[in-house]
């Protein structure tokens, strides 16, 4: 599973048992959450902009960029406005229009804008940051398990039809439970991160249903870009409220 979402070498190179694994994929979060926040700590040695801008790289590098290709193709399949396989159809395409450059150069300058902001909070972050890229891969399982899996054989359809199963979904459920949980603890932000993220992966989902009608491996893509940058805005968002936050508290 580590191997198909990221490009840390997992040892194993079989779809299906990697599938079997998918509901295991938000503790992926935590592998990207921790050099994304140790590269955020970098800020007293090289200032805010520079260490957030190496964030921003590493959380791209480690994912192998392949949820925002996924998120790109997506974007220029809603773009043209087209329904069942002819949006199918541009989304495969290779190709980049412009709406696909704009939405990713849009992705990565909010991403960076909320690594910028967030870093103000100190060791706070990172159970934020775990919050955010865990339900980020939870959004994932959730659109493949909310919409019917694709209808030809491809990795999409491998991922969508492991996690239908019971046990999957128990799974699933009991690790972003204590994921958030767990990280509740330590940032008052998390429950409304979180609760932002949900509403996220369900309107991508229901757009994705009504246009195109399926999941597939670029639509969990989408869904993953969405719903973490949903999070760090949300989370970057909290974090200006947070000294009148402990005023308040007070």
């Amino acid at each position: 599973m580590l191997s198909f979402l990221t490009v840390i070498p997992g040892g194993v190179h079989s779809v299906d048992l990697a599938a079997k694994g998918f509901s295991l994929a938000p503790l992926i979060g935590i592998v990207i959450a921790i050099p994304t926040f140790l590269a955020l700590e970098l800020y007293t040695f090289i200032g805010k902009l520079l260490a957030a801008s190496i964030a921003v790289a590493i959380q791209l590098l480690l994912t192998g960029f392949l949820h925002i290709d996924g998120f790109a193709d997506t974007v220029d399949g809603l773009a043209s406005r087209r329904c069942g396989e002819e949006m199918l159809k541009i989304v495969k395409d290779p190709r980049r229009g412009s709406f696909a450059i704009a939405a990713v150069c849009l992705d990565i300058v909010l991403t960076l804008a909320a690594f910028y902001t967030l870093i103000s909070l100190g060791r706070e972050v990172l159970p934020i940051l775990v919050a955010v890229y865990s339900w980020s891969y939870g959004s994932i399982a959730m659109h493949a398990l909310s919409l019917p899996p694709e209808p030809y054989p491809g990795l999409g359809r491998a991922f969508s039809m492991a996690i239908r199963s019971r046990r999957s979904i128990a799974e699933l459920l009991t690790i972003l439970t204590a994921i958030t949980i767990a990280t509740s603890m330590l940032s008052f932000c998390v429950p409304i991160v979180v609760a932002s993220m949900i509403l996220a992966t369900a309107v991508c989902s229901r757009v994705i249903r009504k246009r195109l009608g399926f999941a597939t491996g670029d639509t969990m893509g989408f869904c993953y870009e969405m719903s973490k940058l949903v999070g760090l805005v949300v989370a970057a968002s909290l974090s200006r409220a947070l000294p009148f936050y402990i005023i308040w508290s007070r």
